[in-house]
């Protein structure tokens, strides 16, 4: 498997968008930005479900592993480098993903959101 390794860009938002991402965010009780990144997440599977966009080509099978916990277990190296780096240890002890974990695990492993929930 492939290292797959977060990137950082910029983007120039009018500001009435990012002040509804600021009341959004702060509803949601997290960053902008965290909320940001998961809206796009969001919008990129949204568009790879609806054909806009391919699927990533890496799509691993993992109806072989019987809970999330070990499908962690098994791929922690390469998940070390992703955006879930600072979840891994409470979702390995047994903590419920939460959205954005959900959606960040389905983009990691190439698959859909419903393959993530079976393992739940």
């Amino acid at each position: 498997m492939h290292s797959r390794m977060s990137k950082r860009i910029n983007l120039t938002l009018p500001d009435i968008v990012i002040e509804s991402l600021d009341y959004w965010a702060d509803l949601e009780g997290t960053k902008t930005a965290s909320l940001g990144a998961y809206l796009i997440e969001s919008a990129v599977k949204e568009a790879m479900e609806k054909g806009i966009l391919p699927k990533p080509s890496r799509g691993m099978k993992i109806r072989n592993y019987k809970n999330l916990q070990h499908l962690i277990a098994d791929n922690l190296n390469e998940l070390k480098t992703s955006k879930l780096a600072s979840r891994l240890d409470a979702l390995r002890s047994g903590e419920l993903p939460t959205e954005v974990d959900k959606v960040r695990l389905a983009m990691f492993f190439g698959v859909d959101e419903d393959d993530i929930e079976l393992l739940i």
